[in-house]
């Protein structure tokens, strides 16, 4: 009987490691899993940041080349304005327009700074309504 009992212990003990291996392999498994999805989501999230980065170098050299483009411009523009500063190119200029120099009596100088547009309306005298009436339709003024 005790061979019979011994022999159910080992028995028992057989399934029992059996049981526990087939669990520390699920175990293994799972965790591998895991493992795996944590690696692609990892590199999921490296790719993205990786491709905003290059978004934003793409930007940035572009910003840089207009920012090149406009101080080349504006490098000319001053050499334009330095050409045209002089007075012999005013007086080409001018020349071209066919712009003559004013004459000595026929300048006129106007003070700007009192208001010499300002014209007071005058109010028409009061007339009767058909007086008023007659001369809209006939387009008379006083």
């Amino acid at each position: 009987m005790e061979k019979n009992k011994k022999s159910i212990n080992n028995l028992e003990e057989k399934e029992v490691m059996q049981v526990k291996k087939r669990s520390l392999d699920i175990y293994v498994r799972r965790s591998f899993f895991y493992i795996f999805i944590c690696f692609i989501v990892c590199g999921a999230l490296l790719i993205l940041s990786s491709s905003t980065i290059y978004k934003k170098q793409r930007e940035v050299t572009e910003l840089k080349s207009k920012i090149t483009k406009a101080t080349q411009e504006l490098e000319s523009l001053q050499l334009e304005i330095l050409n045209l500063k002089g007075f012999d190119k005013v007086m080409e200029y001018a020349e071209y327009l066919n712009m003559n120099p004013p004459k000595l009596g026929e300048s006129i100088f106007v003070d700007l700074n009192n208001d010499n547009f300002n014209v007071e309306e005058q109010e028409e005298p009061d007339k009767p309504f058909l007086l008023k009436l007659y001369d809209r339709i006939f387009g008379k003024k006083n």
